[in-house]
């Protein structure tokens, strides 16, 4: 993975920003921390869990210089990023169905309805952008670097 991957989560970042200002919408908005920590923490520790937390970081690592990486060492990262990936995706609609949940339990308080109707779409937006900005790429990085020790073999 290359260090313009910065450079493209930075301007990706500041082009949905853009679109949520120029839409209109006010872009606190936007920001949840209870959905952000479902959303970051779950699929995070469910993948920890799973791998160990040598693996989840040692696969960060070997995205950006696993050049030198043995073959089992990355297709044991593409594993994790697949699942990080599928679990982000999946912490989303979780999270989502929680927010529907309550929004039916409180249909007669209008005014809780607006906030669970919000909490449950910005969860799956988070796990969304997660996914795009973090779980694709770092698959993909692996995936190429996988691709290029096993034709080097």
């Amino acid at each position: 993975m290359k260090k313009s991957y910065f450079v493209s989560v930075l301007l990706s970042l500041g082009l949905i920003v853009a679109a949520i200002i120029t839409a209109g919408a006010d872009i606190l908005a936007f920001l949840s921390i209870p959905a952000f920590i479902a959303t970051v923490f779950l699929p995070v520790f469910v993948t920890i869990g799973v791998f160990g937390l040598s693996a989840f970081f040692s696969s960060f690592r070997l995205a950006f210089h696993g050049s030198e990486a043995a073959v089992d060492e990355l297709k044991a990262a593409f594993s994790l990023f697949k699942m990080l990936g599928n679990s982000i995706l999946l912490t989303g609609f979780i999270t989502s169905m929680i927010g529907f949940i309550t929004i039916l339990a409180s249909l007669f308080g209008k005014d809780e309805v607006g906030s669970a109707i919000a909490l449950a779409l910005m969860t799956l937006f988070y796990s969304l952008i997660l996914f795009l900005l973090v779980a694709l790429p770092f698959k993909t990085a692996i995936e190429k670097r996988l691709a290029g020790a096993l034709a080097a073999e």
